[in-house]
């Protein structure tokens, strides 16, 4: 039987430095390449930045090929917008298309998949930063020419009916996933290593992502600084991310922080890939209380990883905590200090949360977001 190809835009997963859409979706073709079914089914073919190939090849997926395009990865993203792109399908061949984050190309005679993450570009655009201008221009053109939408929660779901206004029967969900082979509680000894080999302290609240304003980091800061003396020297405050975009006044609260003598503390160095287990494990809370998310993937690694999570009452964070977590109005300093107060010393509530956690994270395995992908390429074939 002859295989159908399935092209992936590949870029958010080639990058020196793969943020946390690039990890998701590293996971979900890594599961895809080692589902029977689906390798049956489909030559899956990624679709890779000129600088970016050997990166991907190194990644050690063995059911895949990788298709070079002759563009590099600084400007990808803006491609999609310029109005005379060829189509795509004209230069690499027929198939499915699956673009993995807002942009897509245009296309002659192949249906595609177009994820949208998240529409915090309409909620909350004084928080979106270079891309809201592109995303505001284009997103329409993109989805006029793409077959379907995929997002990753019920929530944006809704949200991309609503406000987007895309029919929806047009609109499936793929959610992410965990790999729990790589993210489960961890021995302490290999915790400590890491921690030494970043400059960390013993005992630590964890912030995992971007700096951004929809991550709420300047109230997270404040919320901490509130906590009692005792407590905070117990545990430091770690934020771990690449810097975003207007992110000047989270740098000042973190340096007017530090020069009060509080332990807001940043990684001495990049944190790579196979070290980021090690670091969610060694947490003693997550804490993550964005304004707005769409899904959020460190909550669930935390979960995975035994470590109590504290979360933002608003958009996909329940949905994806279920009963799992500590939820706080994101709004409010307040509440986030009583959350991570309550998160860090009411032992009969972590334990709670711990096991709820790890019961949570199983439900999302790769495995189910490659069926749900699967189910979404068999409705664009329909």
């Amino acid at each position: 039987m002859t295989r159908a190809s399935l092209f992936i835009d590949a870029k958010v997963m080639s990058q020196a430095r793969v943020s946390g859409i690039g990890h998701a979706v590293r996971g979900l073709v890594r599961a895809l390449q080692d589902d029977a079914d689906a390798r049956a089914r489909f030559r899956m073919r990624l679709l890779a930045p000129l600088d970016g190939h050997a990166r991907l090849r190194s990644l050690g997926l063995d059911h895949v090929e990788y298709v070079r395009l002759p563009l590099p990865i600084r400007g990808w993203d803006r491609w999609p917008s310029l109005p005379w792109l060829p189509p795509l399908d004209a230069m690499v061949g027929r198939g499915t298309f699956v673009f993995p984050h807002y942009g897509n190309w245009p296309l002659r005679s192949s249906p595609s998949l177009t994820f949208v993450h998240d529409l915090a570009f309409l909620r909350h655009p004084e928080t979106v930063g270079g891309n809201l201008d592109l995303l505001t221009r284009n997103m329409r053109r993109w989805l006029e020419r793409t077959t379907a939408v995929a997002t990753v929660s019920d929530f944006s779901r809704g949200e991309i009916v609503e406000l987007l206004q895309v029919s929806p029967e047009r609109v499936f969900v793929v959610p992410w996933g965990v790999d729990r082979s790589l993210f489960h509680p961890r021995a302490g000894d290999d915790a400590q290593r890491l921690r030494i080999a970043l400059g960390l302290p013993e005992r630590y609240v964890l912030y995992l992502g971007n700096f951004e304003p929809r991550k709420n980091l300047l109230r997270l800061v404040a919320a901490y600084r509130a906590l009692p003396v005792a407590l905070r020297r117990e545990h430091a405050l770690v934020l771990a991310g690449g810097h975003a975009w207007r992110d000047e006044e989270i740098a000042e609260s973190i340096a007017e922080a530090q020069a009060a003598g509080e332990r807001v503390v940043r990684p001495t160095r990049h944190v790579a890939d196979d070290e980021l287990p090690l670091l969610v494990g060694g947490a003693s809370l997550l804490a993550q209380p964005s304004l707005y998310e769409g899904f959020g993937i460190a909550p669930l690694q935390a979960m995975a990883c035994g470590v109590p999570v504290l979360a933002g009452a608003n958009s996909a964070q329940p949905e994806v905590g279920g009963d799992a977590a500590v939820y706080v109005d994101a709004g409010s300093v307040d509440d986030i200090t009583s959350g991570m107060h309550a998160a860090l010393t009411d032992e009969a509530l972590r334990a709670t949360l711990i096991a709820r956690g790890e019961r949570r994270a199983a439900g999302f395995d790769w495995s189910r977001s490659v069926a749900a992908l699967l189910q979404a390429v068999d409705a664009l074939a329909a």
